[in-house]
C-alpha cells in the first residue's frame, strides 16, 4: 500500500483517517452496567458520527474490559509466538497453517452420497443443501465503539441458545468483551484473551471463545467446531470456499459465524460509509443464490437489521483478515 502505516489514526469500527503522523489514542465513550437504551449508551454508532471516538490502534490496549487480557494457551500474561494482531491494526493477517475447509468438509459432506451429517433424520449431501436460508439471529447494535467483536460472538452464541446473561444488550455484549479480552483497541483478529484453557484453545480469540462456550455447554468437535479460515488472495477459490462455507454451517447445520474484515477505500459492504478503512467483525447468518449473496448482521453500521451483498464483495473485505466458521 502506498501509505505508511505511521499516517493513519484510526477511529471508530476500524474506520481509519489520516492522522498526524502519530497514535492517538481518545477516551471511549462507555455507559455505565444498567443503563437503558434511552440513557447514555448510543444505540447508533454511524448515525452519532461513528461516536466520534477514536480507538487505539495496533496491539491490545491497556485499557482492559473486566481485567487483565491473557491467553489460554499459555496461562496468564503469556504472549502469543507471533505478534498481536488487533482490530484496527493497519497490517494483514498471516496464513493459517491448518486447512480448516477440509476439516469442515469431512464434517458436511460435500459431494452426493459422501455421508454428509443427519438433519431432520435426511442425510444431507451436496444435492439437498438449500439454494437460500437465512437464520433468524437478533440483529444487535455494538454498545461501545470498540464492541464490533463482543457483539458479534454475543449473536452467534445468544442464537443458539448460549449467550451472555443479562437484561440489556449491554450487559450481554459486556460478558462477551469480558471473555475475549476486548479493549478500547478491539478484538484482535490474532492475539491473547480471557478464555480458560480447555481442549483445542487457539490464539484466535474469536475462534477460542466460540469453541470454549460450545465446550462448556457439551457440543462435541464431532457435531461442530469452529475454525480460522484466512482469507489472503480474495480470488475466486475465496469466494468459492465462502460461498461454501455459507451453505455447511447455515444451509446445513444451522450456526452463524464470524468475519472479520479489513476492507480499504472503496470496499465497504452492506450499508458502511465508502472512502475509508474499516476493521471491524460481522456476523454471518444468511446466504442466497447457493452461497453467492450474503446476509449479514454489521454491529456497527447495520442499524439493528439485516445486511446484504454479494460473497465476491464480501471476500474483497475480509481479505487480509478472514472468517471463523
Amino acid at each position: 500500500m502506498a501509505e505508511s502505516y505511521r499516517t493513519y489514526k484510526p477511529v471508530g469500527h476500524g474506520e481509519v483517517d489520516p492522522g498526524a503522523g502519530r497514535r492517538r489514542p481518545i477516551r471511549v465513550r462507555r455507559a455505565k452496567p444498567g443503563t437503558t437504551s434511552e440513557g447514555s449508551i448510543v444505540r447508533n454508532p454511524h448515525s452519532a458520527g461513528r461516536l466520534a471516538a477514536a480507538l487505539v490502534c495496533g496491539v491490545l490496549a491497556a485499557t482492559v474490559v473486566g481485567g487483565v487480557a491473557h491467553a489460554s494457551p499459555g496461562g496468564a500474561g503469556a504472549s502469543p509466538p507471533g505478534g498481536t494482531i488487533g482490530e484496527y491494526d493497519h497490517i494483514a493477517a498471516p496464513a493459517v497453517a491448518s486447512d480448516p475447509m477440509s476439516a469442515k468438509k469431512a464434517l458436511a459432506g460435500r459431494t452426493p452420497g459422501s455421508g454428509g451429517p443427519v438433519v431432520g433424520g435426511t442425510r444431507v449431501t451436496a444435492n439437498t443443501i438449500p439454494v437460500a436460508s437465512t437464520l433468524g439471529v437478533q440483529y444487535q447494535i455494538q454498545q461501545d465503539p470498540a464492541w464490533c467483536g463482543p457483539t458479534t460472538l454475543e449473536v452467534i452464541l445468544q442464537y443458539k441458545g448460549m449467550g451472555f446473561g443479562g437484561a440489556t444488550q449491554w450487559d450481554q455484549q459486556h460478558g462477551a468483551a469480558n471473555l475475549l479480552g476486548t479493549t478500547s483497541a478491539g478484538t484482535p483478529w490474532y492475539g491473547s484473551d480471557n478464555v480458560p484453557y480447555y481442549p483445542g484453545t487457539s490464539w484466535y480469540p474469536m475462534q477460542d471463545a466460540l469453541n470454549y462456550v460450545l465446550y462448556a455447554h457439551g457440543i462435541p468437535t464431532s457435531q461442530f467446531v469452529y475454525l480460522v479460515q484466512a482469507v489472503n488472495a480474495g480470488n475466486s477459490t475465496d469466494v468459492s470456499n465462502f460461498a461454501y462455507a455459507l451453505r455447511v454451517d447455515i444451509g446445513v447445520l444451522g450456526w452463524p459465524f464470524a468475519m472479520n474484515e479489513y476492507a480499504a477505500p472503496g470496499y465497504q459492504v452492506g450499508r458502511q460509509p465508502g472512502g475509508q478503512w474499516i476493521m471491524h467483525w460481522m456476523v454471518a447468518n444468511g446466504y442466497s443464490d447457493n452461497g453467492n449473496s450474503v446476509v449479514f448482521e454489521d454491529p456497527g453500521w447495520g442499524g439493528g437489521s439485516p445486511s446484504y451483498d454479494s460473497s465476491a464483495r464480501m471476500i474483497t473485505a475480509i481479505a487480509g483478515r478472514g472468517y471463523v466458521w
